[in-house]
């Protein structure tokens, strides 16, 4: 075979998909059974704490499901844009919808429903703290920015639309599918958090759909949104909303 030829990914299938999909849930409730009543109370850390390190063991899994099929990240929307700059505007216009519109709806929901706000006691070490908050700015970065818009957004929404044969309607139902899923991924923070979640992440997930499904504005929005609120800690312990 020639060097520099390269390998066609498979036949995608529904069948391909659900085995895809079953392994990420086995593995997604191993580790959460394994951080929350294991790991996390041998080090006596709350189990209201996030869990980068699943993220990036998740990351892991597609990359080696995705090399199975001949497939990369590029194919989930991970690949260089067109026009960098059009990326950073879109990820800076992002955060001020969160900012000014979805974080204010959100409060208006977790009020109307009568839920506490999340619960962030397990990052309250960042205040002050330069080490901590330094060493979260990384784990936001790699784990959050980039490793939980490459699952939900573009591996979970890709493989849902995929199953609908990429109509419209399976596109929408991808879209609520990967916001159910991720606010599920935050359930650590508490049933209110998780609602309120799961909501922004409609949002989102139409967001990289209308931004032609290319992951690195959600990357940076998602980075500075993640900064912004540890910012917040680090300085008066007060988190983003």
């Amino acid at each position: 075979m020639n060097e520099n030829s390269t390998v066609e990914p498979s036949p995608l299938t529904a069948k391909d998909i659900g085995r895809e999909i079953l392994i990420l849930a086995a593995v997604f409730s191993v580790l959460t059974a394994l951080f929350s009543f294991v790991i996390y109370p041998m080090f006596g850390r709350t189990g209201a704490a996030p869990m980068p390190l699943r993220t990036v063991i998740l990351v892991v899994v597609i990359y080696w499901l995705a090399r199975a099929r001949g497939e990369s990240f590029s194919s989930f929307g991970f690949s260089r844009p067109k026009r960098i700059w059009l990326a950073l505007v879109l990820g800076l216009a992002f955060v001020a919808i969160n900012l000014f519109a979805l974080s204010p709806a959100k409060e208006m929901i977790r009020d109307a429903l009568s839920f506490p706000p999340a619960d962030i006691s397990a990052l309250t070490h960042i205040y002050g703290n330069l080490p901590a908050y330094i060493g979260w700015l990384v784990i936001t970065w790699v784990a959050a920015a980039f490793g939980e818009e490459l699952i939900f957004r573009g591996y979970l929404m890709n493989r849902f639309a995929a199953l609908g044969g990429g109509s419209a309607t399976a596109w929408a139902i991808a879209i609520l599918g990967q916001a159910v899923l991720f606010g599920a991924g935050h359930l650590y923070a508490g049933v209110g958090s998780a609602i309120t979640t799961s909501f922004g992440a409609i949002f989102t997930g139409i967001f990289f759909f209308v931004a032609g499904r290319n992951l690195w504005a959600l990357i940076i929005a998602h980075g500075i949104w993640d900064t912004l609120g540890l910012t917040l800690i680090y300085l008066n312990g007060t988190p983003s909303t």
